[in-house]
């Protein structure tokens, strides 16, 4: 957990067939402080009360929002999420890695 305080980590994603998404997932988030329960029914979404940096080192890996939006990043690309719900996801043809600055922020509501 990163309560008061930040972390830096570097995940693999894997490179996964759509009816192995949902048990590959949980494998590769399985990271504390992560709260699963969105209620969205797409898997790896989450929300932090974080704001993490994400910086793509290698491969192709969507980021997923809310209403369907995506975005695929490239390495070399950063993405900022401040506690939005999200997923991610390989969406390129080998392991790809995330690098993330992950900083503990309190959630507001309004």
């Amino acid at each position: 957990e990163v309560a008061g305080g930040a972390r830096v980590m570097v995940l693999t994603l894997p490179v996964v067939e759509d009816e192995d998404w949902s048990a590959r997932t949980q494998a590769a988030y399985a990271v504390d402080g992560v709260n699963r329960d969105t209620g969205s029914g797409i898997p790896g979404f989450h929300t932090t009360d974080s704001i993490d940096i994400a910086i793509v080192l290698t491969g192709r890996i969507a980021v997923l929002g809310t209403g369907g939006l995506q975005e695929v990043l490239e390495p070399g690309d950063i993405c900022i999420q401040n506690g939005a719900p999200h997923a991610w996801r390989n969406v390129g043809t080998e392991d790809a890695k995330l690098a993330a600055v992950v900083i503990a922020t309190a959630r507001t509501e309004g």
